[in-house]
């Protein structure tokens, strides 16, 4: 940001006097915590897993409430259907996909095979995971295409009579996919305590979409269904109505999925901004910045923490798993544990975050290195947060 001020004005002296007052202010260009929360990923493990028991997989009946149960259509050629295309498990890696890689809202995040939310409870305490999602999805059996979207069709018809091309790019063909995603969330340590307290649900919600827009590029291929794109010549796009069933059923699949796990990582997101910020103890990963690859054998790793109470920390250590490789520990010796809870409690009552150097550099391997920070305070208190870095 400062570099880009300075482009431009090509100014020496302005660039040094800068450089003085930053160098006086002691800005090394490290963000603050809350800052490393909006930059993301926030450090959390999070497991994620279908619960058919308690939340349901449903990809054939109607979503309750929506509408009156009938009886069932009589079943029609797969390749004549228009419907959702993926399986429990499939669910579950695209919303811990979401939840990770794309919109970086956690940095860690992996799929459970479990049967049972208890089975999945013990599978994610093991992996000493700090929450688990459960995931249930309810949709309709068949999409049905309604009438045309009017402000879609007009922009359609407008680019076929003047462009002809561009409208095949129009999504004018509106589709009922009636879909609902369901989540809990459930905090594997309540509290900070580990396995002396029970998990418990600590937040959830569901998340619709009602319906998908589609254009004559997403209903039909014009390799394999070229007699679409040439009558496009004589008739607007929308007649080709709607298309190819399979690349539909594709194209619905991927489109809803996408806005319900959008809808989930934005929630997700400000949940945890928000539990941080009351969290008796709360841990950002300040430095380096754990969405760029790291080059070197070993980082120097910076830590923003903030106490809220009267209890004092007493421990504070760290872990690093990497596939393959000898686990690395870290701890705090306690001189030094007392000295930084010294520091934290001056901010007693603040929502300060206290930097924290650790002095000794954390050595990096191949792969994906998991660090998990432990903090514990005199009341009993432990709180883990997870970061990775990825070599």
């Amino acid at each position: 940001m400062h570099l880009n001020r300075r482009i431009g004005r090509c100014v020496l002296s302005g660039a040094v006097v800068l450089a003085g007052l930053l160098a006086a202010l002691g800005c090394s260009g490290v963000p603050s915590a809350q800052e490393s929360f909006a930059r993301g990923p926030l450090p959390y493990h999070v497991c994620v897993f279908v619960d058919r028991e308690a939340l349901g997989f449903i990809a054939g009946d109607p979503v309750p409430g929506t509408e009156a149960a009938s009886p069932a259509p009589p079943p029609a050629p797969r390749e004549m259907k228009i419907q959702y295309g993926l399986d429990a498990q499939a669910l579950a890696r695209s919303v811990a996909r979401a939840l990770s890689t794309e919109s970086g809202t956690v940095t860690l995040a992996r799929v459970l095979e479990a049967s049972n939310r208890a089975d999945a409870l013990k599978i994610a305490r093991s992996a000493e995971a700090d929450l688990l999602v459960a995931v249930g999805f309810e949709t309709r059996p068949e999409y049905t295409h309604q009438a045309w979207s009017p402000g879609w069709g007009a922009l359609e018809i407008g680019a076929w009579l003047f462009g002809g091309i561009p409208a095949w790019f129009v999504p004018s063909l509106k589709f009922s996919t009636l879909s609902r995603l369901k989540v809990e969330v459930v905090d594997l340590h309540p509290g900070g305590r580990g396995e002396r307290s029970a998990p418990e649900t600590v937040w959830k919600q569901s998340f619709d979409a009602p319906y998908q827009n589609l254009s004559l590029w997403d209903r039909s291929h014009p390799f394999d269904r070229p007699l679409d794109y040439v009558a496009t010549i004589v008739v607007p796009p929308v007649v080709m109505n709607p298309g190819d069933p399979e690349r539909v059923s594709r194209e619905l699949t991927d489109d809803l999925t996408g806005e319900l796990n959008d809808q989930f990582s934005s929630a997700l997101h400000a949940q945890l901004i928000e539990s941080e910020s009351i969290s008796p103890v709360s841990v950002g990963f300040l430095s380096p910045d754990p969405l760029n690859p790291v080059d070197a054998e070993a980082i120097s790793l910076r830590l923003g923490i903030a106490n809220r109470g009267p209890a004092r920390v007493t421990a504070l250590d760290l872990h690093r798993f990497v596939a393959g490789v000898e686990k690395f520990r870290w701890v705090m010796p306690r001189t030094e544990v007392e000295a930084f809870a010294r520091r934290l409690s001056a901010l007693e009552g603040e929502d300060g975050y206290v930097p924290l150097d650790l002095p000794d550099p954390i050595p990096i391997a191949a792969g994906d290195n998991i660090l998990k920070i432990r903090v514990q305070r005199d009341d009993g208190l432990t709180v883990s947060r997870t970061m990775v870095y990825r070599k």
